[in-house]
């Protein structure tokens, strides 16, 4: 890590020591984020067509608190530490179209906002949600300054339970998009003692995107207007057709998490998998081919992918997969399903891996100088 931050100027940088800019021929670029705590992060891309093309060490940081997020031909790096925001395009990874960077705190503001991820509403519209804040942002994307930024704000601090008084904020943390509707997940964490690891019920406020105001999905009773949770602490979520599927998990102990199914249309929540001792917890979920997998947490540094039966709730491990460090899981542009492989031994080096949608066999693969912790998908038009 430190061959490639000594090569590197700093984000934004179109310096010629900063590494070559990728050869991108196919539709898609896919765009890496990897990081080993205490050693830093960077960025690498590739033609997700070939990933013997793959170059790395874009915009190497000490820091390994970031999210990767994308729309279109541009991806964006959000500093959760930092509260900073840069954007760039795969075919110019040498300049910041945000540079030096747009605030993500607002004027006087002196603890982090943590975002936790950005929604794409239309070419110049975006929802952030902020991990340590009581409401979402609205940003326009196209702005050519950080003032012009953000333009707005979702008030969800109705979902502070009055006795959080450690981390009163709703723990806004994933962003799903349906028909003119983001689906907001929250942790809901805190209490009087502590910030975290209380086994609150988490909810889902769902958002009318033409209005940027808060439907109210349960007429039925008093109180909070969006879906309670049937897990806690969610974590993941992925859409196939008008279905989400939102993955928590009990970090603290308890097994406490699984994975619903939830209509987006009618907001019927169904139980789709139940986490106990004897089956595990698990921590991320995608689909491929109308199939749901989900990754099984055994232990740190030890997962196994495994498909879901969504009628019983069986799982169904995927032996080519088993027991490594498998840092997520992704469905591509194309349907198939990716994964990173985090270093857990000289046997399983740090690896990006593309998997056909059919069978699951191995389509193409690339070793990564760091763990690879986050993907995005980027158009090449």
């Amino acid at each position: 890590m430190l061959s490639v931050s000594a090569i590197l100027t700093g984000c934004g940088s179109d310096s010629s020591n900063s590494p070559d800019t990728p050869e991108l021929s196919t539709d898609y670029s896919a765009v890496v984020l990897q990081a080993v705590f205490g050693q830093g992060s960077n960025v690498a891309i590739s033609d997700a067509g070939d990933l013997s093309k793959m170059v790395q060490g874009y915009y190497a940081e000490s820091d390994t608190n970031f999210i990767l997020r994308s729309d279109d031909e541009h991806f964006y790096i959000i500093g959760r530490d930092t509260d900073v925001i840069d954007k760039y395009e795969p075919k110019n990874p040498g300049i910041n179209q945000y540079g030096p960077g747009y605030s993500l705190k607002d004027a006087g503001q002196s603890t982090t906002s943590r975002v936790h991820d950005m929604a794409f509403i239309s070419e110049e519209k975006a929802y952030l949600a902020l991990y340590g804040e009581t409401a979402a942002w609205i940003v326009n994307t196209t702005a050519r300054n950080s003032a012009d930024f953000k333009t707005g704000q979702i008030d969800l601090s109705a979902y502070v339970a009055a006795d959080d008084t450690q981390s009163p904020a709703p723990e806004m943390h994933t962003v799903a998009l349906y028909n003119d509707k983001a689906f907001i997940t929250m942790q809901r964490q805190g209490d009087t003692e502590q910030s975290y690891g209380y086994p609150r019920s988490a909810y889902i406020a769902v958002i009318d995107t033409t209005t940027d105001t808060e439907i109210d999905v349960n007429t039925q009773a008093e109180g909070l207007k969006g879906i309670e949770l049937d897990i806690i602490n969610p974590i993941n979520s992925a859409i196939s057709g008008n279905q989400l599927y939102v993955q928590g998990i009990d970090y603290y102990g308890g097994y406490t998490g699984g994975l619903v199914r939830i209509n987006m249309d009618t907001y019927e929540q169904t139980i789709i998998y139940n986490a106990t001792e004897e089956t595990g917890s698990i921590s991320d979920v995608a689909i491929v081919n109308n199939e749901v997998y989900v990754v099984i947490y055994h232990g740190w540094k030890n997962n196994s992918l495994a498909k879901v039966n969504t009628t019983n709730g069986s799982l169904e491990i995927v032996d080519a997969y088993k027991n490594l460090f498998l840092s997520f899981i992704k469905t591509g542009p194309q349907g198939n399903l990716w994964i990173g492989q985090g270093n857990s031994n000289e046997d399983n080096p740090s690896k990006l891996i593309k998997l056909s949608k059919t069978d699951l066999s191995i389509m193409d693969s690339v070793n990564m100088d760091l763990d690879p912790i986050g993907l995005s998908f980027v158009t090449n038009d």
